[in-house]
């Protein structure tokens, strides 16, 4: 993936975005990741699908000690059980036939691509980084053409971490946490610009 320098600042927010529970609510259906992976028991580089996997799917969900131990790992046979378990992890019900979380996931990562993209895939852009964490916002504030004498365009993405508590009392301490994003360049690479009281 190369340069991750301009999501710096959103790791704070989106570690507040899991904390108030947004995006908690993984339910949809989707397809699997794509990727043909290749089990050899050979050591051999990460590369191909199961560079992808780190660097692409997983990029935004994924620890870095998670990601330090699946990069350490040898050969392919560790890399794919390493990724079964990953999902196994996150299974809000590992009894079930199907991981909710795991397609709720790849239908974010295919949104933002298909939703998000300009100059970059959708899931590298800003607002893509945060659909894929957080899910969809409650609500947007469009400015296209830019407001109030601006003449850059932005968005103001809006989540209600009330709609994700688990009882009343959750709900009456959540508090919602808003996202703004400015396309700089003209070009619809919405930057995240700050986040909003």
């Amino acid at each position: 993936m190369g340069n991750r320098q301009p999501f710096a600042i959103l790791a704070p927010l989106l570690l507040t975005c899991a904390a108030f529970g947004i995006g908690g609510s993984l339910l949809a259906q989707t397809q699997s990741g794509g990727h043909k992976f290749v089990a050899g028991d050979s050591p051999s580089p990460l590369a191909g699908p199961y560079r992808a996997w780190l660097d692409e799917d997983v990029s935004w969900i994924i620890s870095p000690d998670e990601r330090s131990a699946y990069a350490a790992l040898q050969t392919n046979p560790q890399r794919l059980q390493f990724i079964n378990s990953f999902w196994d992890r996150r299974n809000p019900d590992p009894s079930g036939s199907e991981n909710k979380f795991k397609e709720e996931h790849y239908r974010r990562l295919a949104y933002a691509n298909q939703h998000f993209a300009s100059v970059r895939p959708g899931w590298m852009s800003g607002r893509g980084h945060v659909y894929i964490v957080c899910g969809k916002p409650d609500s947007i504030d469009a400015h296209p053409s830019g407001a109030g004498g601006e003449a850059t365009s932005y968005e103001v993405w809006h989540y209600n971490a009330a709609r994700s508590a688990a009882s009343p009392q959750a709900a009456a301490q959540a508090q919602s946490i808003d996202f703004k994003f400015i396309d700089t360049c003209h070009c619809g690479d919405y930057k995240l610009s700050s986040p909003l009281p």
